[in-house]
């Protein structure tokens, strides 16, 4: 999907987030469009994949971009920086499974194994 179809995209933040991220293919997202919440997406171009993950709030005092008044091009400037990026599939698949799989020390337990395929098999067909 594209990222703004995504709840992302109506996240505070969204507009900025589109703009960095919005050439790419959204592959999953875990999003909540509140007054506060956060967000996290995977993404691919099939050449450059990656993981951003961001939260939110409705204030200065729980808000760190509001709350250093940054601007758009800073907040844009730190997503990509803190974004983490795979220039390759294999790469990309290994930190996937570490950050899925139930099986691994610290990892997310909140998607099956069916899930982590498809955004492979995605991936994989982007790169075509």
């Amino acid at each position: 999907m594209k990222f703004k179809q995504t709840t992302a995209n109506k996240c505070r933040y969204g507009e900025n987030a589109e703009k960095v991220f919005g050439k790419y293919e959204i592959l999953w997202e875990n999003s909540s469009a509140d007054y506060q919440g956060d967000a996290a997406i995977l993404f691919s171009d099939g050449r450059t994949s990656g993981f951003y993950e961001w939260s939110y709030g409705s204030c200065a005092g729980c808000d760190h971009w509001e709350a250093v008044s940054a601007s758009d091009d800073e907040i844009e400037a730190d997503m990509k920086k803190d974004a983490i990026w795979f220039d390759n599939n294999q790469d990309f698949y290994v930190w996937l499974d570490s950050f899925f799989r139930p099986d691994k020390l610290g990892a997310r337990k909140d998607q099956p194994n069916d899930v982590i395929d498809a955004i492979k098999e995605t991936t994989d067909a982007l790169s075509l």
